[in-house]
């Protein structure tokens, strides 16, 4: 009776680790939050978790780089209506047509963040159902 309540012990301890290395999809206003083991997750660790993962891997990398595009061009459409807008708080006069740009700008990084959102979900997807396949076998 004892061996078979500590081989169960084991096999319960054994387990435990592969089920939680399941990465959790949450939606956020704006797209998606990821976490593990209820630790939020950003970009850099969630490439680092996939990358023995051959078929999540490369989908997450892509989807690394399209929001670091997407940050690079909010940045700059910010900073454009930033500039604009603080000219006009400092006691000059607005520059609509670089808040326009900026306004363009912001609204051409949109799409794209969503689209690197969606193509980590998809990354998250292939992982989790990966490690399915191995917890099975």
């Amino acid at each position: 009776m004892k061996k078979a309540l500590l081989t169960l012990f084991f096999a319960s301890v054994i387990w435990t680790p592969s089920k939680s290395q399941k990465i959790e999809a949450s939606k956020v206003l704006g797209g998606y939050q990821f976490s593990q083991n209820g630790k939020i997750l950003n970009t850099r660790q969630m490439v680092r978790i996939m990358e023995p993962n051959q078929l999540a891997y490369p989908m997450m990398k892509k989807a690394r780089s399209t929001t670091t595009i997407a940050s690079i061009i909010g940045f700059a459409g910010g900073g454009a209506m930033g500039y604009s807008l603080g000219g006009a708080i400092g006691g000059g006069k607005v520059n609509w047509p670089l808040l326009g740009i900026g306004a363009g700008i912001i609204g051409l990084g949109i799409p794209i963040s969503i689209n690197a959102k969606n193509q980590a979900r998809r990354a998250v997807q292939q992982y989790n159902s990966s490690l399915s396949v191995r917890s099975i076998r």
